[in-house]
């Protein structure tokens, strides 16, 4: 009503059922141009449609092809591996967590994490929250290749965005 064109607004939240429901009310909003809509979304898919569509996102991430979605049990495997093949022997607690470690323990965990992308990207699989939060960093850190969705999307919304974790609120 405002003038505002609709497909200027991305809006965000964090269940394929919220962004379905937020997009039926959407529509039965009197006078609604039904070719002309918002474009609902869930995080996750948002950052996926982007790696999925875009060779030049997809690249500057580190694929060379569209990268397959990782589950737990795969990535439980790859984490096993990674350790296995530099000879890690610190525990997944203190691979995962924020808490103190020595200046070895931390080249340690750094040497794992760094084998640890390397062999996901090798493998072409990505986790919803490395792909979350790499996509993140392209766009904070002003990547060239997601100028086109900065100057597509100039309103944001956030549904339940008390919800968001620091990576969520900093996207």
């Amino acid at each position: 009503k405002d003038g505002v064109d609709p497909r200027s607004i991305l809006v965000l939240t964090f269940t394929n059922a919220a962004a379905f429901e937020m997009k039926e009310r959407y529509k039965q909003i009197p006078g609604i141009d039904l070719n002309n809509v918002p474009e609902f979304r869930t995080f996750h898919s948002f950052c996926y449609s982007l790696i999925v569509k875009d060779q030049d996102v997809r690249a500057r991430l580190g694929y060379s092809k569209i990268p397959e979605l990782c589950d737990d049990a795969h990535l439980k495997e790859i984490k096993t591996k990674v350790k296995l093949a530099i000879g890690c022997k610190l525990s997944d607690a203190q691979l995962e967590g924020d808490r103190y470690l020595s200046k070895s323990d931390q080249d340690q965990k750094q040497l794992y994490q760094k084998a640890l992308i390397k062999e996901i990207k090798k493998e072409n699989v990505i986790t919803f929250d490395i792909m979350c939060y790499n996509v993140c960093e392209l766009f904070t850190k002003k990547e060239p290749c997601v100028d086109k969705y900065k100057q597509k999307y100039k309103y944001l919304m956030i549904d339940e965005s008390q919800d968001s974790d620091p990576k969520q609120f900093k996207f």
